[in-house]
């Protein structure tokens, strides 16, 4: 088996992600020197376009499932998860903060732009649509754009934990993305740095969520780390929490649909918890 230099990723100014089931490699601008860490591609995006590049077949995120359904990549950075899905036939809307958009404009037109997509092994219409928004966890004037759309089916999230002080934003902000009852499925890939971090958001996602581990087995052999985690998300039954684009609020006045979650949200407290005490998926 391979290994995987993982830190080789953070020192070149482009990076080449094979996806050998699809056919495709994709290849990732970013930027190194910079100082915001959306410039940078990270390693649970990689873990995570392995692991569905591999499982394209069959498997919870496989071409059957995910073609032609509405992905939603928060914090997607470089965009490495969001183009991945898409190859896969997903309708992929990528985003990030304002900084970050440039450069994730240019990945999404380098991979699936129209002149990419002619080279596809599968043709122009064997992926899905891919588009770029803004999506400012911390401030939901950026959110009716993304609102718009309507629920996600699935939401991605990459290495979008890293702050205690971003937990509480965070969640506010998936919430107003899920769909009604447990039609979201989010699929957080994290990895471990530090013990408050991560207590701090396993108890506040987890009154929220029920969710499970993939298994290591069915994660790429090389492209997977001890530390970092896929976890398959869904709403609990009769969760609290608000909808921004559905459960009562409009999806095209996503300040207002959002406000609620962001209010509700901002008081909670979390208990510690950790990975393992995380509630099962029934």
């Amino acid at each position: 088996m391979a290994t995987w230099d993982r830190w080789s990723t953070h020192l070149e100014t482009t990076v080449a992600v094979d996806l050998p089931t699809t056919g495709v490699t994709l290849r990732l601008s970013q930027d190194p020197n910079s100082g915001n860490l959306g410039l940078t591609v990270w390693d649970a995006s990689i873990v995570l376009a392995a692991y569905a590049d591999r499982n394209s077949r069959k498997g919870d995120l496989c071409r059957a499932r995910v073609a032609g359904k509405r992905v939603i990549d928060l914090g997607s950075g470089a965009g490495v998860a969001g183009l991945a899905l898409a190859l896969l036939g997903a309708d992929v809307t990528l985003t990030d903060v304002a900084p970050v958009l440039p450069l994730l404009r240019t990945n999404a037109d380098v991979n699936l732009g129209p002149a990419a997509r002619r080279s596809l092994p599968g043709g122009p219409r064997s992926a899905g649509t891919v588009a770029v928004l803004e999506y400012d966890w911390l401030d939901p004037s950026t959110w009716p754009p993304v609102l718009a759309g309507g629920p996600a089916d699935y939401l991605i999230l990459c290495d979008c934990v890293y702050k205690e002080a971003m937990v509480e934003p965070l969640l506010a902000a998936v919430l107003a993305l899920c769909g009604p009852g447990r039609k979201t499925t989010c699929v957080m890939v994290n990895e471990f740095r530090s013990a408050s971090v991560q207590e701090a958001w396993v108890a506040a996602f987890s009154r929220h969520f029920t969710w499970r581990k993939v298994p290591r087995a069915r994660m790429h052999p090389t492209y997977q780390h001890t530390a970092i985690d896929i976890l398959l998300m869904k709403r609990r039954s009769g969760a609290s929490g608000v909808s921004g684009a559905s459960g009562g609020a409009d999806a095209g006045d996503g300040g207002d649909g959002a406000a609620p979650a962001v209010a509700a949200l901002a008081s909670a407290t979390a208990a510690a918890a950790t990975l393992d005490d995380m509630t099962p998926e029934a």
